[in-house]
């Protein structure tokens, strides 16, 4: 037998899978051989001490490694809606309800979206407690949400959604601006609508330009509920809608959303329509410090 066969044979030797005709074979010439019989000593030491090697990970390790591949879900009732939740160490990832789809289809669209599979958990109640205030209009000023798997744009609209304060509206528009990207409205619909966290980060705030609410992942009616718990005035909303108008003023100088704060307690027969930017200044109005509305681009 030649060194090479033999060496090729040398762990089956030792654990005792060669026939044993071939076990004979390598054994005469590790015999002759003092180069191959000095492999098999060291592959023999190796193979002993292999067993000591071998230990629990350690928790640090097993810990960063569990982050990295599972989030966690549980399933709870908020206002009427019943939902599947996902969430990390670092906060909430997911809200679906449970109406729009079946747990199977939750747990793989989340592991497709992020790159981790879901493991049962109990909804710790610092985050339980935010969804249940969003969902009853009391919104949620810092909303403790994991959107690392996100790419950079979408993480950004969606810290911008979460600076529209609770009861005021805003448009994609105004979004795009304040994001960075003016001219990507289209792209800030797609993040909107694409938001996995919502009520606590609230695209409910965002309407079309055009007037009307819009679409919502619970639908048009849980929207327009949870802005009526906000405070928002769906009447006056609606009346601009029928009037084409995008903004108020009322007094002349200034022009807002019509969901300003600065307009609470004003009556709605002292507010006048504004059509849009282009009115707003052949109007001479000045848009307003508190809502920031857009302006006619120079």
């Amino acid at each position: 037998m030649r060194c090479e066969s033999a060496l090729l044979r040398l762990d089956e030797l030792r654990t005792g899978e060669l026939a044993s005709a071939e076990a004979e074979a390598v054994r005469r010439h590790l015999e002759d051989c003092h180069h191959c019989a000095g492999a098999n000593r060291a592959l023999r030491e190796v193979a002993g001490a292999a067993p000591g090697l071998l230990g629990e990970l350690p928790s640090s390790c097993a810990d960063e490694l569990a982050r990295r591949l599972f989030d966690h879900w549980s399933r709870m009732r908020a206002e009427g809606l019943d939902l599947w939740v996902a969430f990390s160490e670092r906060g909430l990832t997911e809200i679906v309800p449970t109406s729009a789809k079946s747990f199977e289809s939750f747990s793989w669209e989340h592991a497709r979206r992020t790159g981790k599979e879901l493991r049962e958990d109990e909804l710790p109640a610092p985050l339980a407690e935010q969804v249940e205030q969003a969902a009853a209009g009391l919104g949620v000023a810092a909303p403790a949400v994991d959107l690392s798997w996100l790419p950079p744009f979408e993480r950004q609209v969606l810290r911008t959604l979460s600076e529209i304060p609770g009861g005021e509206l805003r448009s994609y528009a105004w979004v795009a601006r304040e994001a960075g990207r003016p001219t990507a409205v289209r792209a800030v619909g797609n993040a909107c609508a694409r938001n996995p966290v919502p009520l606590v980060v609230p695209c409910h705030r965002v309407v079309p330009a055009a007037g009307g609410i819009g679409g919502y992942a619970f639908g048009s009616e849980m929207k327009r509920e949870i802005l009526e718990r906000e405070g928002v005035d769906l009447g006056l909303v609606d009346q601009l809608e029928r009037r084409h108008a995008k903004y108020v003023t009322v007094d002349d100088h200034w022009y807002c959303f019509p969901t300003c704060r600065s307009l609470r307690g004003v009556g709605r027969d002292q507010i006048e329509p504004v059509r849009d930017e282009r009115e707003a200044a052949a109007r001479g109005l000045q848009p307003c410090d508190e809502c920031r509305p857009l302006e006619l681009a120079s």
